[in-house]
This record gives structure tokens, sequence and C-alpha cells, in this order.
């Protein structure tokens, strides 16, 4: 790693070489490793609106919910910088994780959902898609152990959000 911690894949991330990232990929280089700001390869990706790359990344298993040492996410970032590719990448990954998250809860398999919040799963999109399907999966989903109390990025909870969109 250069001075800035960045490995290969970091470089290749911020370039979109594609091409040389499924190379690292397949020779099992850590798509989670973070440079010295706490980066992820995804984080740098998306950043630089390379969406292929950052594709390849969430495809490849990449963590989408570790935050930078600025506290923001892969997701935070293209949001920001107004990255839609990007966006619509990370967005889509984050709600199936959510849907696996929910669904777990609901089938009563703590382990699974532990496994996935471990992983970085984001509990309040995982709270929102278990509102979406009524109040028995927010109860599994919050028995199973996300908070209540969590917030999304623009600070507000479940509950509070679903107030807002006029459910009771």
């Amino acid at each position: 790693p250069r001075q800035t911690g960045q490995t290969a894949l970091h470089t290749s991330a911020e370039k979109g070489t594609t091409q040389i990232m499924e190379l690292l990929v397949e020779a099992h280089a850590d798509i989670n490793l973070t440079d010295k700001d706490g980066r992820t390869p995804l984080y740098v990706a998306a950043q630089h609106n390379r969406w292929q790359a950052v594709h390849l990344l969430v495809e490849a298993g990449a963590n989408v919910g570790v935050a930078a040492e600025n506290g923001q996410t892969a997701l935070h970032v293209a949001k920001e910088s107004g990255h839609s590719s990007c966006i619509a990448v990370l967005e889509d990954s984050e709600q199936t994780e959510a849907r696996m998250l929910v669904k777990a809860a609901e089938a009563n398999i703590s382990a699974v959902v532990g496994w996935i919040l471990a992983d970085g799963a984001d509990g309040a999109v995982a709270l929102n898609v278990a509102a979406r399907r009524g109040l028995s999966s927010v109860q599994a989903t919050v028995a199973a152990g996300v908070s209540l109390d969590i917030t999304n990025q623009d600070d507000l909870t479940a509950l509070e959000l679903a107030a807002m969109r006029g459910d009771t």
C-alpha cells in the first residue's frame, strides 16, 4: 500500500479499470480493506462515479454499510455527488440486504439476522422494508435485534418516516 493506505483495488476502483479489478477479486484481494481515511474500494468507486466498478464490487460481496472516517458510506458519497448510476446500484444492494434481514426475522432465524447486521446491513432500511410488509414484520425485525431508535441518513427513525407517509 502507498502512503495513503490504498491498495491496487482502491486505485483500480478510482480509475474504473474493471478488468484489473476482476483479476484482483479473483486473486482474493480484500474488497473491504480500508485506506488511511477508512475508505473502501467501493467508497472510492462511488466517489469517482465508476458505476461499473461499484457493481462489480457489490456483486463480489463488498460491504455496502462500511462508513469512512468522515462517517459517510459509499451511498452517502454517491448521493452527495449526484452520481445516479452508483446510487441505483448501491440502493438496490441495500434493499436486497434489508429484505433478507426482514425475511430472516420473520422466520425467527436470529443467527442469520445477527450475521446480516454484523455484515453492515442498515437497520433503518430494514425497518422501512419491514414497515411496508406490515406490523408483524416490524415486530419480528425489532425482536431480532434491530433498534426502533436507529435513524437513517436524514436522522429520522422508521416510526417518524411511517408517520410522515401517513402510516399508522
